[in-house]
């Protein structure tokens, strides 16, 4: 198995999803937040501890964004909107630093052959330090529910334990 953390920059929907499955299957976490661990929801200081996330010294989205690509094995985008300012941003920086990625079309209507198309990405680009972006929930609501159902199918695809199915 080669998946070892999930990083992300913990905004509302696919970001916080990310991490939320992560920790549920036992991997390891972190990742870069804006200057006061903003999020739509407001500030999330509380994230530091629970998900090891680092504050960056802005608080623009952009350059959190472009570290955790960089920080990063690769980067899954999951998404319903790939043209939101926030995946234009995300693509910009995997192009940037010619980090390897995967798409996620949340409108997908064969998300399991995604999910294996995905394993097989994982496995062939060595990806230990997985970047999860995508949608933030206020851009597509729905997105925190389908990137959790995504994600707790590839880490049970990619042989993981979830920890929330142990006694």
């Amino acid at each position: 198995m080669v998946l070892k953390m999930v990083i992300s920059g913990a905004q509302t929907g696919a970001d916080i999803a990310g991490l939320e499955v992560a920790t549920n299957f036992g991997l390891k976490t972190g990742g870069i937040m804006p200057f006061g661990y903003k999020t739509l929801d407001g500030p999330m200081p509380q994230y530091r501890t629970m998900y090891d996330i680092e504050m960056h010294s802005s608080s623009s989205y952009v350059p959190r964004t472009r570290k955790n690509v960089k920080n990063s094995d690769g980067t899954m985008r999951l998404a319903f909107d790939f043209e939101s300012r926030g995946e234009v941003c995300t693509k910009s920086a995997i192009v940037n630093y010619k980090k390897p990625w995967f798409d996620v079309d949340l409108r997908s209507e064969d998300l399991d052959s995604l999910v294996a198309l995905a394993i097989t990405w994982i496995e062939d680009n060595n990806i230990e330090i997985l970047n999860v972006a995508g949608n933030s929930e206020s851009t597509y609501t729905g997105t925190h529910e389908a990137v959790t159902n995504f994600l707790t199918k590839l880490f049970k695809g990619l042989g993981l334990d979830s920890k929330k199915n142990s006694p």
